[in-house]
């Protein structure tokens, strides 16, 4: 067999197992969880909460009004943590990324 054709059957070979390896690794989608910290006690909107993904690296901070919006690959379910120097540090449960979370946190 000659040298050129022995490149050209691996390079064949290769190509078809990452188009079958690409076929066998399900699409990391991203998914979206959307929500509003309030204070427990007075029901105002929590402003510069830390809220992130504790399996990843995803993070953000509340805007003046509480509301968050974070973009993750994990599938749920998945654990959110929230803290705020003020109030007490709080870990939430998501079982289904489309539903608006609303979550109060107690002062400290």
């Amino acid at each position: 067999m000659k040298k050129s054709t022995r490149i050209y059957n691996i390079a064949i070979i290769t190509w078809v197992l990452l188009l079958l390896q690409r076929e066998m690794i399900p699409d990391n989608t991203l998914q979206v969880i959307e929500g509003t910290v309030l204070s427990d006690a007075t029901g105002k909107p929590v402003p510069k909460a830390f809220v992130y993904v504790v399996e990843g690296e995803e993070e953000v901070l509340t805007n003046d009004k509480g509301v968050f919006r974070i973009e993750t690959t994990k599938n749920t379910p998945l654990v959110l943590t929230i803290q705020h120097w003020q109030f007490e540090k709080l870990r939430v449960a998501v079982h289904n990324a489309k539903a608006k979370l609303s979550i109060r946190l107690r002062l400290k």
